[in-house]
């Protein structure tokens, strides 16, 4: 069984509950352990290589970069799963 996380939480974002029983989630695997990072929605996925724009003003979030003619927060996974779930990855650290 694996954790999940409401990103929207850990980033101090308002966010409501999603329509029924459906979440969508982002799978974020460090070694052999995973966390599913409950997300509002997925928009697009895409591949890129970005330069990373203005630092981030918000706890998580490394900065932003346009993709796809898109801004795009560029999230600090490991530090947000950390944040969240402390001890999940504290053995692989070891």
């Amino acid at each position: 069984i694996m954790p999940l996380v409401r990103l929207a939480d850990v980033l101090g974002c308002s966010a409501g509950m999603p329509d029924g029983d459906l979440l969508q989630v982002v799978v974020y695997t460090q070694g052999e352990r995973s966390v599913g990072l409950v997300v509002d929605r997925i928009l697009d996925i895409a591949e890129a290589t970005v330069e990373l724009g203005a630092p981030g003003r918000r706890s998580g979030v490394l900065g932003s970069t346009v993709i796809q003619k898109r801004v795009t927060d560029l999230l600090d996974l490991p530090g947000v799963v950390r944040s969240a779930v402390p001890d999940l990855f504290a053995e692989e650290l070891v």
